[in-house]
């Protein structure tokens, strides 16, 4: 069955830019083997940004006051796809887009599943 929608939730949607961060301690090198220099056709293959256009709709979820992952990262890639929207979601971090008891959660789940 073809997936009908993809939904990121504060998504690492360009793996270049986020080893370049290094984001998560440089867990994105570790898990593709490498920087984006070292295994460029790792990156090229699997991060979301550099496998625009995507024909699925996405919609990226992020809280605007997220440490972790910056919400730059859906934002750009929001503006690079023809296909993805973006659900800015504010006085959210990281971790309330995944807490059922966050004061955040209704929103996350309404845009889940509309």
């Amino acid at each position: 069955m073809p997936f009908e929608r993809v939904v990121g939730l504060a998504a690492v949607s360009d793996l270049r830019r986020g080893a370049r961060l290094r984001l998560g301690g440089g867990v994105i090198e570790r898990l593709l083997g490498g920087s984006p220099e070292q295994a460029p056709d790792r990156y090229k293959s699997y991060s979301p940004m550099e496998l625009l256009p995507i024909a699925v709709p996405q919609r990226m979820i992020h809280g605007e006051q997220d440490d972790i992952v910056p919400f730059e990262l859906s934002r750009d890639f929001a503006k690079a796809s023809k296909n993805a929207e973006l659900i800015a979601v504010p006085n959210a971090g990281h971790f309330e887009l995944i807490d059922p008891r966050s004061a955040v959660w209704p929103a996350v789940l309404q845009n889940i599943t509309k």
